[in-house]
């Protein structure tokens, strides 16, 4: 599901990154792609850390997961958001799109789902 996840979130990143460069300008393009890429880059992060700390049960290494995830995203936007390339619109265009790619994946999932339960049920 999480490779799904990054796979369609890939595809919107492209696409929206292409909108904005074409209906906006290319800072604003620049700035939704990248935001974009890095919250891939963060799903990916927790799925790899939840997937160690699940398998060696540790519950310190979960505690500072949680404890250092956002202080470390906060000072990346914070440092993003200091450079002269960044735009406060495309960083809500790229969290828009990860959001979108997300919906999109749980309704593929939602039509699978009932695809599968309707083969299976038993007719008379």
């Amino acid at each position: 599901m999480i490779k799904k996840i990054a796979t369609i979130s890939l595809l919107t990143a492209v696409v929206a990154g292409l909108a904005t460069w074409f209906f906006g300008k290319p800072t604003m393009a620049g700035t939704a792609v990248i935001c974009h890429l890095l919250l891939i880059l963060n799903l990916l992060g927790i799925w790899l850390i939840w997937r160690v700390v699940f398998e060696k049960k540790s519950v310190a290494l979960g505690v500072v997961v949680i404890i250092l995830k956002y202080p470390l995203l906060g000072y990346i936007v914070i440092q993003m958001s200091r450079q002269s390339w960044f735009d406060s619109i495309g960083l809500l265009i790229g969290f828009l799109s990860f959001v979108f790619s997300i919906v999109l994946v749980a309704l593929y999932k939602q039509k699978t789902v009932d695809a599968e339960n309707k083969a299976k049920e038993i007719k008379p």
